[in-house]
């Protein structure tokens, strides 16, 4: 790696050095040392233990001799992995749970310091709710009190062809106002679960949760290898011949990569799922451009986020779709050189002719990407982009689980003015629907109120996330191998094609439960169609 990409420290410069080719020159950036003693000499040293504990952790993760309390976590060298390995720490260290929308909305150390101080201790277990009514109305749902494993092992439930990786997030446990040791020690018993069976047409998928955290998943890697693989065992045990990981799992573990090495050799396959992701994404712009009567050759279009899934699904847009006039690049400052590479490779491979503009992301997007009117987020980072500065006409494809606005501003905004549709990136809707055996015992759903139990027995039977099929896809289809690392963009038209030739279709614009109304779309139709 040249020492131009590893700089300690990072600053704003007013513009960037340029070749005679007008191209950025990396070796003409000042040296790190420089930007280094630049910072050091000015910045408000820590004064409460909490600013000094803090303080530490950011020296370690950071690997810097000094930190200010005013020093913002992405102007000195954070991303969002390094934000994930710091709330990891800042839970097992300091014993604080910290939601990651709360420190990317508050980036520096003092800011954080004020929300850990606030912040009040999960409380223990309780029961407040009765038991829900009706929960067994929906033909399509079983729910199961009993442990499945333990019906697997009775040969009371078949086995199934696929599994899904998944594993435990900090907001859903404090949602519930519970303790991470008691979900994790006590409900888990520190081991996979068997959360549920989703029995489509073409075969099952069994989900297994890790118990693991999300904020955890980076920074305590060994033991998220050794979970991984009893999770691996449990899915040999009942049948699986292929597991695909899901959400944050695939960027823990480097694409991958890290569980690929270590797995034996009568373990399923493993996936990332990226090809089907990849192609459920591009079906989601497809779907809303067709909602909205737009055309992607007229569209500028603006990708924020440049990681494996962002990175094919640009490619696989252009291979799929018409080329649009103007794409805007939009990742943290560390990738400024593979931005660069990118550019390259859609001019010289793909043939691009259109603008291309590539801007810097830190804890927000800067003003470039909000001249964009189709913006296609693929970026852990949560409320980067500020809804209120997007322009009237503007569609947003996003993540499925951690978007990059604030929804409830985005939803107001389209029932008000209805000048910006939104939707989730990768929920297929299946020609048949898809039945659930879902495992939830008493004890849990006593303590949920409704909308806690809608949301935790799922979508409606018409509806799955590409990472999660893509198990399923790669385990009865031998003509659509496992992707590990980033996947090439003819692996993920085949995923594509092979999904249209399924009658897979994508579900309608929606955030979770939330599905945008007919009449507001086609009022968005009139006045901002192209066709």
């Amino acid at each position: 790696v040249p020492d131009y990409m590893i700089p300690a420290i990072f600053v704003m410069l007013d513009k960037m050095p340029l070749t005679v080719n007008n191209k950025i020159d990396f070796q003409a950036l000042p040296s790190p040392s420089i930007l280094e003693h630049d910072i050091a000499e000015d910045c408000i040293l820590p004064r409460t233990e909490v600013e000094k504990s803090l303080a530490k952790l950011w020296q370690e993760v950071l690997e810097i001799p000094k930190i200010g309390i005013k020093d913002n976590f992405f102007n000195v060298g954070g991303h969002s992995l390094l934000a994930m390995r710091l709330i990891s720490k800042i839970s097992t260290e300091m014993n604080k749970n910290i939601a990651i929308k709360d420190f990317f909305l508050n980036p520096t150390i003092e800011e954080l310091a004020k929300i850990l101080n606030e912040k009040k201790a999960p409380i223990a277990l309780k029961q407040t709710f009765a038991n829900s009514d009706n929960l067994n109305n929906n033909s399509a749902l079983k729910i199961e009190r009993r442990s499945l494993l333990s019906l697997f092992t009775m040969k009371k439930i078949a086995a199934v062809d696929a599994v899904a990786l998944s594993y435990l997030t900090i907001s859903g446990i404090e949602e519930l106002g519970l303790q991470r040791d008691y979900v994790v020690d006590d409900f888990f018993g520190g081991l996979p679960h068997w959360h549920e069976v989703l029995e489509t047409h073409w075969g099952r998928i069994a989900v297994l949760i890790l118990p693991q955290l999300d904020i955890e998943l980076y920074s305590q890697q060994e033991n998220l290898v050794d979970l991984t693989v009893e999770a691996f065992e449990m899915a040999k045990y009942i049948g699986a011949k292929v597991v695909s990981l899901t959400g944050l799992l695939a960027s823990a573990t480097d694409d991958g990569q890290i569980i690929a090495n270590v797995m034996k050799p009568d373990f399923p396959q493993v996936t990332t799922g990226h090809s089907t992701t990849t192609a459920t994404f591009v079906l989601a712009v497809k779907k809303i451009l067709q909602e909205s009567g737009r055309d992607f050759a007229k569209e500028r279009v603006a990708i924020i986020g440049l990681g494996s899934v962002g990175v094919s699904t640009l490619y696989l847009m252009l291979k799929h779709l018409s080329h649009p006039q103007q794409i805007i690049l939009c990742d943290v400052h560390i990738k400024l050189n593979f931005l660069e590479e990118i550019r390259e490779y859609l001019i010289n491979t793909l043939g691009y002719k259109g603008k291309i503009t590539i801007s810097q992301l830190k804890s927000q997007v800067s003003s470039e990407v909000y001249e964009a009117s189709l913006i296609i987020g693929s970026t852990h980072l949560p409320n980067i982009l500020d809804i209120q500065k997007l322009q009237a006409g503007t569609m947003i494809v996003d993540h499925v689980d951690r978007h990059c606005f604030d929804v409830n501003l985005a939803i107001q905004r389209f029932q008000e003015q209805t000048d910006i549709l939104f939707t989730e990136r990768s929920v297929l809707q299946p020609p048949h629907p898809i039945k659930k055996l879902i495992h939830f015992p008493s004890d849990l759903e006593k303590i949920m109120n409704p909308n806690q139990r809608t949301d935790f027995l799922g979508r409606p039977p018409f509806g799955i996330t590409g990472c999660v099929f893509s198990s399923l896809l790669s385990a009865k289809f031998k003509d659509l191998p496992v992707s590990i690392g980033t996947p090439d963009t003819e692996t993920c038209l085949q995923h594509l094609e092979k999904l249209e030739d399924l009658g897979f279709k994508i579900a309608d614009l929606h955030y979770k439960n939330y599905v945008l109304a007919d009449d507001l779309i086609q009022k968005f139709r009139r006045k901002f169609g192209s066709l």
